[in-house]
């Protein structure tokens, strides 16, 4: 290429464009810039980007590998293969589409795990392995444990390596992380029920001359063994967080270095929406599997079991096993995929020519930092992370969000079950109703307006700010409460259902009417002609029960209703089922939790795509790293721990353990649990929008027109740059500048 001259067009060599001004006193230097430019021909280990400064003619050196940068993107051969196979079959998924698709399948398994599956199978984990309720649920939380390890060692380093073969290692672990938590039930016997052999129509009835201990003995005919395979869990959760950790990081950057600007928000859109599909895949495919006996060799009937009986445990070993063999079989094609994608290069090629093109704002055009992946360098990385304040903005916002999301993942079908007085089973699916449509098209929508309109990162933010501020403002819907239904003892008095029971009194479930029943401490509540719930059959005072045709027992001569048989349409007395409530509101509660969910999500990918566009381009993987970290760390680790607890503050009635501590609570007030969960959700709403708005005010150049530029936001050359004069000379440097065409160069305007 010939000489250039200064203050015309734009010169390229070893992979660095010199942009020059018109100016009489600079063209005195450009002998001097022409050989930094030689120089750089003569180093490949190296590029200088020098800064030149009309003021006082210093210069300030950055020095980055120029072969880190070519690395990316310098695959042996650009094709999707194992080695030296290379199948030509292969070569139709080696395209942006083909990873996506693949890419999608790992995080659908992933979600159906560990946000569906786990949280569905908790309660039967208890019953079939003698877990108490403060280890089945650290069992969820040992996953964002695990990640919260990893997740800054693997997209630190994870930046520089080849992204695709860690993401195929990362499924190979995910899916023996699912294989290992469904082990304990082929190392375990058959579960036979009642171990005593008690038949449960006998034990829920008024008897006077049963024996009943005050409190039931763990050890006494029970397998203790059992309650260790607690430690299984725990192992096979950490690998599951070890084998994700990549997935949200290196994925998005992985599809973001290989994908067009104007379409990476569409594929973050899709991937969100499909991985927003995996935890309601996992509700609806657990609940499915929990209707077929845990032991499927053995028939339930011959050992007294229904599917209504409280000893019944399902099969919740099957959907592990499935999520497990699909990450295995997805896991063979990532690891085929090469470092960078056919046409990677030219996506580089445009967004620097995109960045030198703008003659708006020059300031971005900015000589990016590089730290390489080394551990010296890795306080470094933090701290020019933690000084972009618009990216720590965004963090806290996602926190905030994030909190929520986790609380409500955990307690949102308890909160429908107790508001609604419906089943657990039917609370999951009014949950999958409204996550499903909400999340995905929250997702879609919001990558469509990205893209449609092409916001700057400016844009974006006020995109995200205006979704979250809806989101915040139809919180109201948790105004909607329903009554609680009465419960005899506990909401009313026994004998009399219009009676409501005094606040402040301590609920007592026993009455004269039972006090010589010997009724035990085990929850089998039963619905009352009178439309009361008992704790149980005994508590009801019944002395008979029998199981109808559906294998449902009705109850008889039960002697603390008010009601005999015969003196209503049906001949039984009570029945082991919930008793119906009017609650008018509940169709508009669940319109606007809808929106509410719409509205959240769509802030997803503009949020993730700023996060992009902010922090420098060899630190996005990091930068998701970070992000991950502190919501984690700030959001989904805290928000159910500290939401149940807030929550069990509303608790009416307690299941009481053998040293008198409290177990499992059986009846929420519903009025308490509906303010609570406002309020909790609106102050973390207020910190939401709150942090948005400082990112926005703290943006500065990083949100012009050009929404594909990304700037380190604090290192000390990027303040050079901004306070340097027009006056100036400035090395950019990006990936592949190398092979830039005459034609390429030609195409730039004067500047």
């Amino acid at each position: 290429m010939e000489e250039d001259e200064v203050g015309q067009r734009p010169s390229t060599r070893g992979g660095s464009i010199i942009v020059g001004v018109e100016d009489p006193e600079q063209i005195a230097r450009s002998s001097e810039k022409q050989n930094i430019v030689d120089n750089i021909e003569n180093e490949p280990q190296g590029i200088a980007n020098t800064m030149f400064s009309e003021e006082n003619g210093s210069k300030v050196d950055v020095t980055t590998s120029n072969q880190e940068k070519v690395e990316e993107f310098a695959d042996e051969e650009p094709t999707c293969g194992w080695g030296s196979w290379r199948p030509a079959c292969a070569q139709v998924f080696n395209s942006p589409k083909g990873f996506c698709f693949f890419i999608c399948l790992f995080a659908l398994a992933q979600g159906m795990t560990v946000n569906g599956l786990i949280y569905v199978d908790t309660t039967t984990l208890e019953k079939r392995f003698e877990l108490p309720s403060v280890k089945s649920g650290s069992i969820s939380s040992c996953y964002d444990f695990s990640v919260t390890l990893v997740v800054i060692f693997v997209t630190y380093f994870g930046e520089k390596k080849h992204k695709p073969k860690l993401l195929g290692i990362g499924a190979i672990i995910f899916g023996i992380g699912c294989y290992v938590f469904s082990l304990p039930h082929f190392t375990t016997g058959y579960y036979r029920g009642d171990d005593d052999g008690v038949s449960l129509i006998n034990t829920t009835t008024c008897d006077t001359n049963r024996t009943v201990p005050l409190c039931i003995d763990q050890d006494n005919g029970k397998n203790t063994d059992l309650s260790s395979y607690y430690w299984v869990f725990v192992f096979a959760q950490l690998l599951h967080g070890i084998g994700a950790s990549p997935l949200y990081t290196l994925g998005v950057t992985y599809m973001d270095d290989n994908v067009t600007p104007k379409l990476i928000a569409m594929y973050i859109g899709i991937f969100n929406a499909i991985s927003i599909l995996g935890p309601a895949l996992g509700y609806v495919l657990g609940g499915l599997y929990l209707t077929i006996y845990t032991d499927i060799r053995i028939d339930p009937a011959e050992q007294g079991i229904s599917r209504g009986s409280p000893i019944w445990v399902g099969a919740w070993w099957i959907g592990f096993l499935v999520s497990g063999t699909c990450c295995l079989l997805v896991s063979f094609p990532l690891l085929g995929y090469p470092r960078a994608l056919p046409g990677a290069d030219l996506i580089a090629k445009e967004r620097a020519l995109k960045n030198t093109t703008n003659e708006d704002d020059e300031d971005n055009m900015m000589t990016r930092a590089s730290y390489g992946g080394s551990i010296n360098n890795f306080p470094k990385a933090v701290w020019n992370l933690v000084k972009n304040i618009p990216y720590m903005m965004i963090n806290l916002s996602t926190c905030a969000e994030w909190f929520i999301l986790a609380a409500m993942a955990v307690f949102g079908p308890k909160y429908m079950e107790s508001q609604f007085n419906i089943t657990p089973s039917a609370a999951a699916g009014i949950c999958g109703i409204i996550v499903i449509p909400s999340g995905v098209g929250g997702t879609l929508i919001g990558g469509w307006v990205v893209k449609r309109f092409k916001l700057s990162v400016k844009a974006m933010l006020q995109f995200v700010l205006g979704t979250l501020s809806v989101s915040a403002v139809l919180l109201l819907c948790f105004v909607i409460y329903c009554d609680n239904v009465n419960f005899a003892g506990v909401t009313t008095q026994y004998g009399k259902t219009s009676t409501i029971y005094p606040e402040g009194v301590e609920t007592n479930i026993n009455a004269n009417c039972n006090i010589d029943c010997r009724c035990g401490q085990e929850y089998d509540p039963i619905c009352g002609i009178d439309n009361v719930m008992y704790y149980s059959g005994c508590h009801a005072g019944c002395a008979v029960s029998k199981e109808n045709e559906e294998n449902i027992l009705e109850y008889f001569d039960c002697t603390c209703m008010n009601i005999t048989t015969g003196s209503s349409d049906v001949d039984y007395m009570g029945k082991a089922e919930r008793c119906d409530i009017d609650c008018p509101l509940i169709p508009l509660f669940l319109v606007l939790l809808f929106f509410q969910m719409l509205t959240t999500f769509m802030a997803i990918v503009p949020g993730t795509t700023a996060v992009l566009r902010i922090v420098d381009h060899d630190q996005r993987a990091f930068g998701l790293g970070i992000q991950s970290l502190m919501y984690r760390l700030l959001g989904t680790v805290p928000g159910p721990i500290i939401f149940g607890a807030i929550i069990d503050g509303q608790c009416l009635l307690w299941d009481k353990e053998c040293d008198g501590s409290n177990g499992t609570c059986w009846l929420y007030n519903n009025e308490s649990f509906s303010r609570y969960t406002l309020l909790m959700a609106g102050i973390l709403k207020i910190i939401s929008l709150v942090t948005i708005l400082g990112s926005i005010l703290t943006l500065g150049s990083r949100g012009g027109d050009n929404n594909d530029v990304t700037t380190s936001g604090g290192s000390e050359n990027e303040k050079s740059a901004q306070s340097g004069s027009n006056k100036s000379v400035t090395v950019v440097s990006y990936k592949h500048f190398d092979t830039l065409s005459s034609q390429d160069i030609d195409s730039l305007p004067n500047i």
